[in-house]
């Protein structure tokens, strides 16, 4: 578990021209490989993986890791899934489930953590995060139709059985909107964390771990394929959801659906665009608009190694 931040990472990034179905970031200029360019770490700051956040504890389900074993007596960050970059030197962290499976993680509170990073860089620096304070995502006013853990209590709190957020875009009323994986939903919680509405359905069909998947109804989003990224419009407007990975309906092992979600009226406006992935398992890691017409995408695979 390693919850970090960082400003830059060595990675293989794509841009998307809207409404061009797909193309590739320019090569740098000492780099043969077309559609590849070079990244470079300016800075760094990590959070210990024994930082342990106040409130109850956790990881009773969660399977022994790196010699350690739960639960822990409070609130762990393994990771940072979606981070917003306030503009003074702080950031909201949301930290993904928990613990890895929606069936271990009832105990892992969903949060969004502010962090300040003491950044690292080649001429120094602590490199070490401060968590200052935090934000719980809760549902006190039962938005929610179907069961949650904390379904009995008050607050209704969220846990990491409910919902498997990813991804996160801050509007400008002090709102977020936070991308997930279950359902795949789109979340909509105030500057408190408390949810607006109930979970917006993706508009493309359900994952294996819907709530709301009937018997015997078969699943269009891949297991864990779900809203690992979402980008905005630069006014707030729209929001771009993108599926992780392909599609069981879809027969181009490559293509990954990019939706157009308006914030205003809370439903998707039908526009689409298909990008394609450089390799057929290669996933979507992050979005972000770039100039009002351009998004850049972070393309995964899980080779761990240079040279892709």
């Amino acid at each position: 578990m390693l919850g970090r931040f960082a400003a830059g990472a060595l990675g293989v990034l794509s841009a998307l021209t809207l409404p061009t179905v797909a193309s590739s970031s320019p090569a740098s200029a000492d780099d043969g490989r077309s559609g590849f360019t070079e990244w470079v770490l300016e800075q760094r700051a990590v959070l210990d993986a024994d930082y342990l956040a106040e409130g109850p504890p956790s990881g009773a389900q969660a399977t022994p890791n790196n010699g350690r074993t739960g639960p822990f007596p409070g609130q762990v960050i393994p990771g940072i899934s979606g981070a917003v970059d306030n503009g003074d030197g702080t950031f909201w962290g949301l930290p993904d489930n928990g613990f890895g499976a929606k069936t271990n993680s009832a105990d892992f509170l969903l949060r969004l953590y502010l962090m300040k990073p003491r950044w690292e860089t080649a001429k120094g620096g602590a490199g070490a995060i401060d968590v200052e304070r935090f934000i719980s995502l809760r549902d006190p006013d039962n938005k929610i139709t179907f069961p949650i853990v904390n379904g009995a209590t008050p607050e209704r709190l969220l846990t990491g059985a409910d919902f498997d957020v990813e991804s996160v875009v801050p509007m400008k009323d002090g709102s977020f909107w936070i991308g997930e994986e279950f359902g795949p939903f789109l979340l909509h919680v105030d500057a408190s964390g408390k949810l607006q509405a109930a979970p917006v359905p993706f508009v493309g069909g359900k994952s294996p771990q819907n709530p709301l998947l009937a018997p015997g109804e078969a699943p269009v989003v891949r297991q864990s394929r779900g809203f690992e990224a979402v980008a905005a419009s630069s006014d707030g407007r729209y929001l771009y959801p993108i599926v992780e990975g392909q599609l069981f309906t879809d027969s181009q092992a490559k293509r990954r659906w990019i939706y157009q979600f308006d914030t205003k009226t809370s439903t998707y406006t039908g526009k689409t665009w298909a990008y394609e992935t450089d390799l057929d398992t290669n996933v979507i890691g992050d979005a972000a608009f770039v100039d009002g017409k351009r998004i850049w995408l972070i393309e995964r695979d899980d080779f761990d190694e240079p040279g892709r």
